[in-house]
């Protein structure tokens, strides 16, 4: 295996040859994806915004009134005080920011201690990565995360990634992620590694090299009973390849690789635990070759439009080559790793 391009995000984001930003426009604006770094310390990314909190079950001894101290990664901190229950810990309760540890004491700061979230004590990257981010559990008590699907959304963070809220915005690719194969000859593979937090529209676009609608190239994203699937076409016409096995969905919520292979007229789309297509879709009888232009994540190439709500953490890509089912599993154990040894 010989990588075309890889990117682990957001360490790799710049203007020269590596992913690029974009908004619904070629400036910034407020829709561009939010880059939640990571440098060791784990933390619950909050954008302050309604819908997205924390939900914290309320015990039955603690006080009526409990005093929240949420701690940022810069070692400042915020405060409030809450009667609600269950105890919901964000919306605008709090500001847009990276919180390391959040405490829950009886109706004020010197009030007795209920439980502390410290996500660094509480989640271990190697054996938690795959599972899913609508709970975490913290001193025994099961925390859950509440997104929104039309704001920044909140995620607990244990590794760089790049939320992509679904609002026209997407990552644009280098020109060397772009396929160079015709309708009948020449292979390519890729795969992106992604949490989708939220069901989009049909036919949301998690890579394209779309040129033009009809579809003129090719996406993998999902197709409308949320299966993984590639499109690639000409314009005039359009082949797919949905991935059917067991009756499978995009899950939601877990760190998936989903990608596609294509083999000299085939193409085949890929899921991580389900595998490869076993029947792969004959492209050769579209009337032309497709035209790829260079990919995005997260939208069409060519406009912003069927824009994905996901968090995206690596893609790779693989120039003249069509991977076997287990070369693509093998590398996504070491995508969802973060490890391309």
């Amino acid at each position: 295996m010989t990588l075309s391009t890889t990117q682990e995000l957001p360490n790799r984001v710049n203007s020269s040859g590596g992913v690029t930003t974009r908004g619904s426009s070629s400036g910034t604006d407020a829709n561009d994806p939010i880059f939640p770094n990571h440098t060791g310390t784990h933390y619950i990314y909050l954008p302050g915004t309604t819908g997205n909190h924390l939900s914290v079950p309320k015990d039955g001894g603690w006080a009526a009134t409990i005093h929240i101290t949420a701690t940022k990664t810069d070692d400042t901190t915020e405060t409030f005080t809450t009667t609600a229950s269950p105890i919901l810990i964000g919306d605008t309760d709090l500001t847009e920011d990276s919180y390391k540890k959040v405490e829950l004491r009886d109706t004020n700061d010197a009030g007795t201690l209920r439980l502390t979230i410290e996500p660094t004590n509480d989640i271990n990257t190697t054996t938690d990565r795959n599972t899913g981010q609508t709970t975490f559990t913290s001193e025994g008590t099961t925390i859950t995360i509440a997104r929104t699907t039309s704001a920044l959304t909140t995620t607990l963070v244990t590794r760089p990634g790049a939320i992509l809220n679904g609002t026209s915005h997407y990552l644009q690719l280098p020109t060397d992620a772009t396929p160079t194969i015709t309708r009948t000859t020449g292979q390519f593979t890729a795969l992106v590694l992604l949490r989708k937090n939220y069901d989009g529209a049909a036919f949301d676009r998690y890579i394209s090299w779309e040129s033009a609608s009809g579809v003129d190239g090719m996406y993998i994203g999902r197709d409308a009973s949320n299966r993984p699937a590639t499109y690639i076409g000409d314009n005039a016409s359009t082949k797919n390849s949905i991935n059917t096995a067991d009756g499978i969905s995009i899950p939601l919520n877990e760190l998936v690789t989903i990608g596609a292979v294509i083999n000299n007229g085939t193409i085949a789309t890929y899921l991580y635990g389900e595998g490869l297509n076993t029947s792969p879709t004959d492209i050769t009888t579209l009337a032309s070759d497709p035209t790829f232009t260079t990919g995005r994540i997260g939208t069409r190439a060519y406009n912003v439009s069927n824009t994905a709500g996901i968090e995206v953490f690596d893609f790779a890509t693989f120039q003249d080559q069509a991977l076997t089912e287990d070369q693509l599993d093998t590398f996504s154990d070491k995508l969802i790793a973060g490890t391309y040894t």
